[in-house]
């Protein structure tokens, strides 16, 4: 049994963060708990997103032996994202996935405290990179697009301002939360803070991923090769769906009827926004990869020519594997070294806003020439 811990006449290890509502009783002992949810989720989707960015730096260094700028801000988030899961998860073994009426004052300590702020400290600037990777990829293929790119550069200032404003304040109120074990505010940022941040990542991600979908409808392509195109960044919905499932916990914990419970929740959930975002950047690069590696190594070209061979008489195996060799990959019309008609103008080998070395590579740039008074 835990030993007594008192302050003031209260004993904390028996006394529960916030009083259980009717017909609830106050269980320390082997309450419900999100722990395995966090541990399951957040080592899943680090090796998801983890994967794709490696296959995407991999991708990047062999073609154009550099890495670019969205390429590092992937890196930092996907960094940012492991601390934040990192310290949540410690949380969580310190039992607070649990219902605030299952948590003991007790539980509250100058660790637990900390990796709190830790936690929160991560989410800012990994939504930040996570975010402005895939503006910084935009500039780089549709930089031509003069309105494009503007908005894009527009974008990138403004959720700096707005992250790097969060990230300030959680640090603030952290420095002014003092007071003793089992009395201090485990909640840096209040209620309100949390439901302001959650409408802004909610609106800043739809914003994001409808960007590219005006210049990708008008690009003359054929119907497969443009729903192809629009799957790359439509994979973006994801995001959006998960931040705005952490709008709903946001505004559960401002409730105040069981906020560490929908706090869990919400950590849960941006985590999975951090990730999945830093997935969809590397969505340009993964198709890339499949086209001018994957398919063009010896590998593949075994497996396909054993297939074909299958496939095929015993008269027939070898123009079966040749021709089957030879064939060029049309999956992603971007992600080809061909151009392809656009209205006044063409996609293929060009110059974007940032330069043609590095990122997803220079044949992936999408360069339109674009009459003077036209889309500009």
């Amino acid at each position: 049994m835990a030993p007594s811990i008192q302050w003031r006449g209260v004993n904390l290890h028996n006394t529960p963060l916030m009083q259980p509502p009717p017909g609830v009783t106050s269980n320390f002992v082997d309450p419900p708990n999100l722990i395995n949810e966090v541990a399951i989720t957040g080592l899943f989707l680090l090796a998801a997103s983890g994967f794709c960015l490696c296959v995407r730096l991999y991708t990047n260094l062999k073609r154009e032996g550099r890495l670019a700028i969205e390429d590092i801000l992937c890196i930092l988030g996907e960094i940012c994202g492991i601390g934040k899961w990192a310290a949540f998860y410690s949380l969580a073994l310190n039992d607070f996935c649990r219902h605030t009426w299952d948590i003991p004052l007790s539980a509250i300590t100058e660790a637990t405290i900390k990796l709190e702020t830790v936690n929160q400290m991560f989410s800012a600037p990994g939504l930040l990179f996570t975010k402005a990777a895939i503006l910084v990829l935009y500039i780089r293929l549709f930089g031509s697009v003069r309105w494009m790119r503007w908005t894009a550069l527009i974008y990138i200032t403004f959720i700096s301002i707005i992250y790097t404003a969060g990230l300030i304040v959680v640090t603030m109120t952290e420095f002014k939360n003092t007071g003793p074990p089992g009395v201090r505010k485990v909640q840096p940022i209040p209620g309100v803070g949390m439901i302001a941040i959650g409408i802004f990542g909610v609106l800043c991600d739809i914003a994001i991923f409808a960007l590219p979908l005006m210049p990708i409808i008008r690009l003359q392509l054929n119907r497969r090769k443009k729903v192809g195109l629009l799957l790359v960044f439509l994979m973006g919905f994801l995001t959006i769906v998960t931040s705005g499932v952490a709008l709903i916990y946001r505004v559960q914990v401002a409730s105040g009827k069981d906020p560490n419970w929908a706090g869990a929740h919400a950590s849960v959930t941006t985590i999975a926004e951090i990730f999945g975002t830093v997935i969809v950047g590397c969505g340009p690069g993964m198709s890339s990869f499949w086209q001018n590696i994957f398919t063009k190594s010896k590998f593949y070209n075994t497996v396909v020519a054993a297939i074909s061979s299958g496939r095929s008489g015993a008269g027939s195996k070898a123009t079966g594997a040749s021709s089957t060799l030879g064939a060029k990959p049309k999956n992603y019309a971007m992600l080809d070294g061909d151009t392809m008609p656009y209205p006044n103008g063409t996609i293929g080998s060009g110059s974007g806003g940032l330069g043609n070395k590095g990122g997803i590579m220079k044949d992936t740039v999408i360069s339109i020439e674009m009459e003077a008074n036209g889309h500009r």
